[in-house]
């Protein structure tokens, strides 16, 4: 687990690279997010609880050296939006990912911001003209996000060039583009891990 670099308080477009600690969307837990559920809920909080010393020991994206991992996966949520679509480090993880054929990148739901951020050396934006789904318009609508969002994904990722698919709301879709690839939402976790490992697999 990697997390984006902390701005220096008082200090304009400063960032060290410190630690920094993931915290729980309180919507994640939220009974009507979980199918009203409350079994799942206490199973995910006590999965949470579990992995507390993993969470507590994140490493910082800028001191990753992408030669040490065959995989990069880059999960959803909001918070992508606001921190890994303007990361300064993220990018160049992606591109040296990406670029390599025995190496996977894979995003699910808004993971798919973090893009936005990786271009060449041309400044060339590195998913222009690839396949690519992330979470949709409607899904944002639906899920009376989209009023608040100062921007969507969808349309983001379209007018810099992905060849942006996707399937109707909250229906499983993961998308396979060479050694990329990206699932819709969070109901498309599984065939997305699953397509991660079958490519993992033809690799070996």
């Amino acid at each position: 687990m990697a997390l984006p670099t902390q701005p220096v308080s008082g200090r304009k477009n400063s960032r060290v690279r410190t630690r920094r600690f993931p915290v729980v969307d309180p919507l994640s837990l939220a009974l009507p997010f979980n199918g009203n559920d409350a079994a799942a809920v206490e199973s995910h909080k006590a999965y949470i609880a579990a992995k507390k010393s993993t969470l507590e020991s994140s490493n910082v994206l800028g001191r990753i050296n992408p030669s040490d991992f065959d995989v990069m996966f880059i999960v959803g949520g909001h918070g992508p939006m606001q921190d890994l679509a303007v990361d300064p480090d993220i990018g160049g993880l992606i591109a040296a990912i990406l670029g390599d054929e025995n190496k996977i990148l894979a995003s699910i739901c808004h993971g798919t911001a973090s893009f936005l951020t990786a271009h060449d050396g041309n400044g060339q934006w590195l998913f222009k003209g690839r396949k690519l789904t992330a979470f949709s318009n409607q899904e944002e609508t639906q899920a009376s996000f989209a009023g608040n969002a100062p921007w969507l994904l969808e349309d983001r990722l379209r007018l810099a060039g992905a060849n942006y698919v996707s399937k109707p709301a909250w229906t499983p879709h993961v998308v396979t583009d060479g050694n990329l690839i990206t699932g819709q939402q969070s109901t498309s976790a599984q065939v997305t891990a699953d397509a991660v490992m079958k490519m993992l697999k033809v690799a070996v």
